[in-house]
């Protein structure tokens, strides 16, 4: 899952915020595999949808939180991993490259990039989601 977030990273434009600072310092991203009751729950409290989802993202690079470890947090990433198992079907992958494709896409979400803000925003993420997909997999 380390590579899939690296691939993420790595296909971040120059135009973004963080760009020099992503490659200049050491960041920490969490990432959590959950049951769907478990991020049911977190749905429900942070996007106010009482139902199970793939993947949910949280950034924390606004702010000055450090990690334990003394690195940046970038942010936290929880997914479903029986739902991810069901969408292998459905994207053709494998259940290592699903999970790697919604690290990917958490990433993607930690650096706020939004699918669901303007279908410009879509096609935005989903070039750099499918870029970052193909680095996997080369």
């Amino acid at each position: 899952m380390r590579e899939a977030a690296i691939a993420a990273l790595s296909v971040v434009p120059r135009s973004h915020c963080l760009f020099e600072r992503l490659k200049n310092e050491t960041w920490r991203l969490d990432i959590h595999l959950l049951k769907p009751d478990e991020i049911q729950a977190l749905n429900g409290r942070y996007r106010d949808k009482d139902k199970p989802t793939d993947v949910l993202s949280f950034p924390l690079w606004g702010g000055d939180w450090v990690t334990p470890d003394s690195h940046k947090a970038l942010g936290e990433i929880f997914i479903c991993e029986p739902i991810a198992r069901k969408q292998c079907k459905l994207f053709g992958n494998t259940p290592t490259q699903e999970l790697e494709r919604l690290v990917i896409h958490g990433t993607l979400h930690v650096l706020e990039f939004d699918h669901e803000r303007s279908k410009a925003d879509e096609k935005i993420m989903t070039a750099l989601e499918k870029k970052a997909v193909k680095k996997t997999r080369a």
